[in-house]
C-alpha cells in the first residue's frame, strides 16, 4: 500500500490477530494492466467527483452488507452484483452506449473491488486527473 501522506499513515491499523484490518492486498497480475487501462479509458468518461462517488457509493455498500468480507461473499452476492449495476448505470454518462462486454467488465470490476483499486492507483498515487 503506497503511504503518501502522513494521514494515510494513520488510516492503517490492525486487528485482533495483528493483521490490517482496512484492506485487502490484490496482487494485479501484467495481464490484467492492459484491461485495466481500458476500463479507465472508459471510466475517464465521467467527472472527477462522479467517479470518486460511484466507487465511494460501492465499497460502502460492500463494507455496510459484508464487513470486511474476507471471504470474499460480496463478489458472488447476485444482489450486490446488482447493485454494482445500478450504480454504474446511473451515474451520468451514456451507459447504454457502451458495448455490453465493457458494461459486464465494469461491473466485474466493481463488484471485485477493483474501481476502488483503479481510482486509488490512477488519481492517489500517479496523480491523474
Amino acid at each position: 500500500e503506497f503511504l503518501d501522506t502522513t494521514t494515510r499513515r494513520f488510516e492503517i491499523h490492525y486487528d485482533t490477530n495483528g493483521r490490517r484490518a482496512n484492506r485487502h492486498t490484490r496482487p494485479f497480475y501484467l495481464d490484467d494492466l492492459e484491461r485495466f487501462d481500458r476500463l479507465w479509458e472508459v471510466f475517464l468518461r465521467l467527472s472527477t467527483t462522479q467517479r470518486h462517488q460511484v466507487v465511494r457509493m460501492i465499497e460502502a455498500t460492500r463494507e455496510e452488507w459484508f464487513g470486511q468480507d474476507h471471504g470474499g461473499t460480496s463478489v458472488t452476492d447476485q444482489v450486490f452484483r446488482q447493485f454494482v449495476h445500478d450504480t454504474l448505470a446511473s451515474a451520468e454518462w451514456d451507459w447504454k452506449a457502451l458495448s455490453q462486454n465493457i458494461r459486464a467488465q465494469l461491473v466485474a470490476a466493481g463488484t471485485k473491488g477493483e474501481l476502488a483499486d483503479l481510482l486509488e492507483l490512477r488519481m492517489e498515487i500517479l496523480k491523474e486527473e
